[in-house]
């Protein structure tokens, strides 16, 4: 039986950012959609019922990404949300287990791993550290093409061996007998 695709709507005004963030969630397995403003992000989910969105703090339009989390959240339930503030904003005054706050710059680490506790909330202590490690892996893989095309060879190697680590890690964790969900 096939399993279906999760999916993501990426909502920044930054094209640069928005690549970034597309590229880091087709390599976790997610089909992406994206969009600069807002009210095309509440446009699509009107069309297509997505399971995550990443949305940058301040958007083209003027509009809060936090407010405009809390939009999506009302016409759709249970999507669950990354809001990508401006350094130095305040958490939500209330908690919410479906959304999370990321500071920017963007730290794709960071968002990996928001991203599987969200999608994965009930996964165990390893379930979770083995998606961190798969979401450094990706970024790893990422960065390490990039210096191979600028043609950092030091950089290129020192990025090799941090992957080397990291599949070390990974299959450690996964030989160990836990499960092995998470973002790969």
């Amino acid at each position: 039986m096939a399993t279906k695709r999760p999916s993501a709507l990426v909502i920044d005004r930054d094209g640069n950012s928005r690549q970034r963030i597309d590229a880091l969630l087709r390599d976790a397995g997610f089909a992406v959609a994206d969009c600069a403003q807002s009210r095309d992000g509440l446009t699509a989910l009107a069309h297509h019922p997505f399971d995550l969105a990443i949305i940058a703090g301040e958007l083209r339009d003027g509009s809060d990404g936090l407010a405009a989390a809390r939009r999506m959240q009302s016409r759709q339930d249970g999507l669950k949300v990354v809001v990508l503030a401006p350094a130095g904003t305040s958490p939500p005054a209330r908690s919410d287990d479906d959304l999370r706050l990321l500071a920017q710059p963007l730290d794709e680490r960071r968002l990996g791993a928001a991203v599987l506790e969200l999608m994965a909330p009930e996964a165990d202590a390893a379930t979770a550290e083995l998606g961190v490690i798969e979401a450094q892996l990706a970024c790893l893989f990422n960065r390490q093409a990039a210096a191979e095309r600028s043609g950092s060879a030091y950089l290129a190697r020192d990025i090799a061996l941090q992957i080397g680590d990291a599949m070390a890690a990974r299959q450690s964790l996964r030989q160990s007998g836990r499960p092995a969900a998470g973002i790969a």
